[in-house]
């Protein structure tokens, strides 16, 4: 059984995905699709139902590896649940043993805690809501209680995740290191450097603005790649020039099937006017020349470049991080640059700011959360507010650490 996970876009504009045997008769598996309809559609984004649908996948693959003794056969889901013949515990063992490794690891390297207890979670509530749908008395007391024994044993081996304090200390690690930022803040003067082919200076071009964006917005890689020619705003009578980051979940007019979409919350970006011409010139002096590209308002303001089917359509997030792997193959010294990784360099570079401008702690938050666009008290912002705590945690360990120097000097007297 080869299976693929297919995604597609509904006339309204909806995107879902379906599970499909690619070696059958062209149509998607039943009961997969009927859970996704059903459970996945109405409540969850798109990629979260991907991250549902890719679970279940695992599940129907542990199953086709999954021989039985007394059959020499491969686990049949349908047929054991509808017999309830339930998953047994050393069953359940193989499948979380299964689920944990990466499927295209060639030395069994493991999956981190969370994306386990997330495929996990997914499996668990799929299984359930299958041994209901085709036990026929899934509702006598004794059918329920296996199924969410079962449901309890597969919940049971989620995996220990790493301390909240541990996370916390590396996320407020992250940065660029200053070899990769004076790599970045040159190319931001020189974009075309190291690029010999004419034919592609506009995709450098681009690559370089869209990253531009991301170093000094912070913004998310799919607010960068949502972005409309109407959403970049000059500078205009005493106001700053900006880009709007605006929700345009399912929207019929944009042709990707994998749509990149704002996680956060809307708002207004302000833009210094270096960036602001920086921009102004992408689309002055290279966008417009794309065939087939777009004027109107609603058109997307990043777009392939290269000639293909989709060239003056909207830029992919695939086309810029391939972009961003070409360039890093070129330039040992951004090997670490990745785009969230600017979103954590911004939050380092502002609560710089916030201090050299004397911001006090709840003014910092609550301008870090509009910029972000998370909402208020958001655990995010108090996280990167922490620096600010930790700075002066340090300052005074070390004025506590030379007073007890200072009295050791001084034959204990203070």
């Amino acid at each position: 059984m080869t299976l693929q996970l297919k995604n597609f876009i509904a006339q309204n504009g909806e995107r879902f995905s379906q599970l499909y045997e690619l070696n059958s008769n062209g149509f998607p598996l039943f009961y997969p699709t009927a859970y996704s309809t059903r459970n996945l559609r109405t409540g969850y984004a798109h990629n979260t139902q991907k991250e549902h649908l890719l679970a279940i996948k695992k599940l129907y693959e542990w199953a086709e590896s999954c021989l039985q003794t007394s059959t020499g056969e491969s686990l049949d889901i349908h047929e054991r649940l509808v017999r309830q013949k339930f998953f047994t515990p050393y069953e359940i063992d193989a499948l979380v043993s299964f689920v944990s490794v990466k499927r295209n690891s060639l030395d069994g390297e493991v999956l981190t805690g969370a994306k386990v207890n997330n495929q996990l979670t997914a499996i668990a509530r799929y299984i359930s809501w299958y041994a209901e749908e085709v036990i026929t008395d899934s509702n006598k007391l004794e059918v329920q209680s296996s199924i969410t024994k079962m449901s309890n044993m597969i919940l049971a081996k989620k995996v220990r995740e790493s301390s909240r304090t541990r996370t916390a200390q590396k996320t407020l690690a992250k940065k660029l290191p200053d070899e990769a930022r004076e790599k970045l803040l040159d190319l931001f003067n020189n974009p075309l450097k190291g690029v010999e082919k004419k034919a592609n200076f506009g995709s450098r071009i681009r690559n370089i603005t869209e990253l531009r964006v991301l170093y000094d917005t912070g913004m998310r890689i799919g607010e960068l790649h949502g972005l409309r020619l109407s959403d970049f705003q000059m500078a205009f009578g005493g106001e700053p020039a900006t880009l709007n980051v605006v929700r345009y979940h399912d929207d019929v007019n944009d042709d990707r099937v994998d749509q990149p979409v704002a996680k956060t919350l809307a708002r207004p970006i302000p833009i210094d006017e270096e960036l602001s011409s920086f921009i102004a010139n992408y689309i002055k002096n290279w966008r417009s020349k794309v065939p087939n590209v777009g004027f109107d308002d609603n058109d997307f303001l990043f777009v392939i470049h290269r000639k293909g089917s989709r060239q003056g359509k909207a830029s992919t997030i695939s086309s810029f991080n391939s972009g961003i792997e070409t360039l890093k193959k070129h330039t040992p010294s951004l090997a670490t640059l990745h785009p969230h990784l600017l979103r954590h360099d911004w939050n380092y570079r502002f609560s710089l700011k916030a201090k050299e401008l004397g911001y006090n702690e709840k003014e910092e938050q609550s301008i870090r959360e509009f910029l972000m666009g998370w909402v208020d008290n958001s655990q995010s912002a108090a996280l990167y507010n922490r620096r600010r705590i930790q700075e002066k945690a340090f300052e005074l360990g070390v004025q506590v650490a030379s007073h007890t120097v200072t009295r050791k000097l001084n034959n204990g007297k203070c």
